[in-house]
């Protein structure tokens, strides 16, 4: 029986679950900085093992950006995906202020599972962007 809750994963099985998608290996002590860094997880679990994750880091009342959506391989098209994601919008619903924005980045073969959830394709006078490298040399920053 698949159980959802707020825990925090330990870094290990975070790290492990994104392996097994083949996901960018994440060293443990990397994801022990962005586990404690992001505002919640939400969790999916059989007998206590980690099978998916949504995580969203946010200012707490209007940007909220959902990260890490992840399902293990054999469990995918269960409705693990979208329970993690609906749980992640509640939460969200309950710190927003009126107007928030909630985002996240979506790789073309998932377009419409999130489309499906009520995320609209961003069409608006701005233009999303990402910087891949971030060159600072720490004597520069401020």
């Amino acid at each position: 029986m698949i159980q959802f809750d707020f825990n925090v994963p330990g870094a290990g099985e975070f790290t492990s679950l994104r392996r097994h998608v083949g996901w960018h290996d994440l060293p443990l002590a990397r994801a022990e900085e962005v586990i404690a860094h992001s505002d919640f997880f939400v969790c999916a679990r059989i007998a206590g093992v980690l099978i998916g994750t949504a995580r969203v880091v946010s200012d707490k009342r209007l940007f909220f950006y959902i990260q890490d959506v992840v399902v293990h391989k054999d469990l995918r098209r269960k409705g693990i995906g979208r329970g993690l994601v609906e749980r992640a919008l509640r939460r969200i619903a309950q710190q927003a202020c009126p107007g928030a924005f909630v985002g996240l980045f979506s790789i073309p073969e998932v377009t419409g599972f999130y489309t499906r959830l009520g995320f609209e394709i961003y069409e608006g006078p701005n233009t999303p962007m990402h910087l891949l490298t971030l060159s600072v040399h720490s004597e520069e920053a401020p």
